[in-house]
């Protein structure tokens, strides 16, 4: 690795992911039409978890797929240079996670401690789903020449 260690890079990419809530999304249709987007997140490793609505194209597209990749990136009235703002991202593997299932009620209690009474309107929405995108191959880049390969598997619970 460049100048520091990997132990170091997993710390700073878990407190960067940590300090995040929300997540932008790029996912494709069956069809191949790419879509950007976001959605607020909760995060449990390896996974981060987002519950959003069918009625979004990038919920059609990762139903009908199972893939996305994330991207966590720095404010940019934080960032010192708009070239070299600290991001991470991944691909991700996506589940959806049914409303019948103990880990929905578990990560819409935690989806309402972080996000607040919000959600509580949203779950009462059929059209919502909880998703599971597990952070599979990704990237931390911390600024120019300081880019870092991460397995999100090895993020881990710390």
């Amino acid at each position: 690795m460049n100048t520091i260690d990997q132990a170091t890079v997993i710390a700073e990419a878990q407190q960067f992911l940590r300090h995040s809530q929300t997540a932008y999304l790029a996912t494709v249709a069956a069809e191949g039409q790419p879509t950007a987007s976001y959605a607020p997140f909760i995060y449990q490793a390896p996974y981060i978890y987002i519950f959003i609505s069918e009625l979004s194209r990038h919920t059609q597209d990762l139903l009908a797929t199972q893939k996305a990749s994330v991207l966590f990136i720095e404010d940019e009235a934080q960032a010192h240079n708009p070239f070299a703002r600290q991001r991470l991202s991944f691909q991700c593997t996506v589940q959806k996670i049914d409303r019948e299932a103990d880990l929905w009620s578990q990560c819409l209690a935690q989806f309402t401690e972080q996000f607040g009474d919000i959600v509580s309107v949203l779950k009462q929405l059929k059209d919502f789903h909880l998703f599971q995108l597990q952070l599979d191959q990704g990237q931390f880049v911390k600024g120019f020449g300081q880019a870092y390969p991460l397995d999100g598997s090895t993020l881990g619970d710390a």
